[in-house]
């Protein structure tokens, strides 16, 4: 296991924690709140998975020095001590799958629902068939 410098470890923090408070954020943000800032919420998703498409990862990733198995797991495995090596699958789709809803939550027109939608469908196929043949 690789060790992690101070630096990495807040970064790890900061990355992981403002995923979460995104995950979260329709339990705790007020609708007018939501209102007014979702689609930089949907559209900041957007890029996330857009970088998990073409770079295999977050942006975010190599300034925190993460595992194969993603900044979550690693924050998870470094920061707070809990090993989910063996659960990486399951931890990989929640992210995804919950990063997925939260776009569609916060998507400001019916077209980029339908867009949302049809980037699902092509980061599952992605998934399917070219991250299987690397693995």
């Amino acid at each position: 296991m690789t060790t992690h410098t101070l630096t990495q470890k807040i970064i790890l923090t900061i990355h992981s924690l403002t995923f979460f408070s995104t995950i979260f954020s329709p339990f705790f943000l007020s609708w007018e709140t939501q209102i007014r800032y979702g689609y930089i919420i949907s559209y900041g998703m957007t890029v996330t998975i857009l970088s998990w498409m073409f770079f295999g990862k977050c942006i975010v990733s190599d300034l925190e020095n993460s595992s194969k198995y993603g900044s979550i797991a690693t924050f998870l495995n470094v920061v707070v001590g809990i090993n989910v090596n063996r659960y990486h699958r399951q931890l990989q789709n929640f992210i995804s799958y919950s990063s997925f809803i939260v776009k569609i939550y916060y998507a400001p027109t019916l077209t980029y629902i339908y867009f949302c939608i049809l980037l699902f469908f092509i980061y599952k196929m992605y998934k399917r068939f070219y991250c299987e043949k690397i693995n």
